[in-house]
């Protein structure tokens, strides 16, 4: 029957327990959760079966072969045959075998460099792109496109390189018409010898549950919060948004700069500074009295020479609000600085290094704003 229908075009779609399925029922009637129940497997894999069949405790330890043929036609065979078994997965081995890569990205439109909140249209381009480079593009809506590509190969470092193709391009195309272009999202699959892609890199899906009781009561509190908290939730949001993991990390730094960071001390009293200043004078090197100046002026100064440097202010006041060990917050806080000047300063940042970072000082700040939006916090 198997080879039989193999022959007739029909593919192996899986090959499913018997006892998992019957596991999955029961766990179905004590939670309620349908997803894994019997009746949820026969309508999703399309069979003519009886679900008295495989509930029937005959059938522990048999696998049912489901198989497909185009348009959507299904059958499938329960056995406990090993000879059968070893020829399904046989077949399926060979059905998943990549014979290439499909790329599919999805892009959109906005803005631009005068007018932040202009609407940009690329319909044009975008006619201009189909076929540039092997890529076939196609307009979603007024402002979200996506692109697809098939390559012959099998090596996921081909796909990539093809996606840093891609971004050039559209980087270019944004340089040269002075709009925002921005990769939302892209997906690599495998192109099996028989039956659907499979994706093994991809957007994460989420699906955001809905508010508690706990989080509507307290919109209440967020109403009324002071200026500051407002302010950290409305920082937070655009991260959310950004797409740029570095982009990401330079809104937390300011962030927590901005909640957890002291005005400096200076280092050294006024009668320090002055006695430096009084050997300065005398050393035969100076010369003139406006280095003099500029030299008490760096002494003086507490943002050039603090009596705590800008990292132990905040871990310290990070790690009292939180309740952390504070020497490893201060470690944690140097490595996530460095990061950030790399990339404000020099645009250097590595994203798996800004990522890391990101890991680390997002959650802390998500946390301090729970705690400030507690019912039982004092403070707003």
């Amino acid at each position: 029957m198997l080879e039989k229908a193999l022959a007739d075009g029909y593919h192996i779609i899986g090959i499913f327990s018997v006892d998992k399925i019957q596991q999955n029922h029961e766990e179905s009637l004590k939670t309620g959760f349908v997803a894994g129940s019997v009746d949820a497997f026969i309508e999703t894999s399309n069979l003519r079966i009886e679900k008295n069949v495989l509930l029937d405790p005959k059938n522990k330890g048999k696998f049912i072969i489901v198989l497909r043929k185009e348009p959507a036609s299904c059958i499938g065979f329960l056995t406990s045959d090993p000879q059968c078994l070893n020829r399904a997965k046989q077949q399926l081995a060979f059905q998943n075998e990549s014979i290439g890569l499909h790329i599919t990205v999805r892009f959109s439109v906005s803005g631009g460099s005068s007018e932040p909140n202009q609407v940009s249209y690329i319909d044009k381009i975008i006619d201009q792109l189909n076929q540039l480079l092997g890529w076939d593009f196609k307009k979603i809506n007024d402002t979200y496109f996506e692109g697809n590509k098939e390559l012959s190969s099998t090596n996921e470092e081909d796909a990539v390189k093809e996606l840093e193709k891609l971004r050039t391009l559209l980087t270019y195309i944004a340089i040269c018409r002075k709009i925002g272009i921005r990769i939302e999202s892209y997906m690599i699959s495998k192109i099996p010898r028989l039956g659907p892609y499979i994706c093994y890199t991809g957007p994460q899906e989420f699906m955001a549950p809905p508010l508690t009781a706990d989080e509507l009561k307290r919109f209440e509190t967020f109403v009324s919060a002071s200026p500051e908290i407002r302010k950290l939730a409305e920082g937070l949001n655009e991260t959310y948004l950004l797409k740029s993991p570095q982009n990401r990390l330079i809104i937390l730094w300011a962030i927590t700069e901005a909640i957890f960071n002291d005005e400096p001390e200076p280092l050294l009293s006024k009668d320090e500074v002055e006695s430096i200043l009084d050997f300065a004078a005398k050393l035969p090197t100076r010369r003139g009295s406006k280095r003099l100046e500029e030299l008490r002026r760096a002494l003086s100064d507490p943002n050039r020479l603090p009596s705590k440097s800008r990292n132990r202010h905040i871990s310290e006041n990070m790690a009292k609000e939180l309740n952390l060990d504070v020497e490893d917050v201060y470690r944690n806080i140097q490595k996530t600085s460095s990061v950030v000047a790399k990339y404000r300063h020099r645009f250097e940042a590595e994203v798996e290094e800004a990522r890391s970072a990101e890991r680390f000082l997002r959650p802390l700040l998500e946390r301090y704003l729970e705690k400030r939006l507690a019912p039982s916090s004092s403070k707003n």
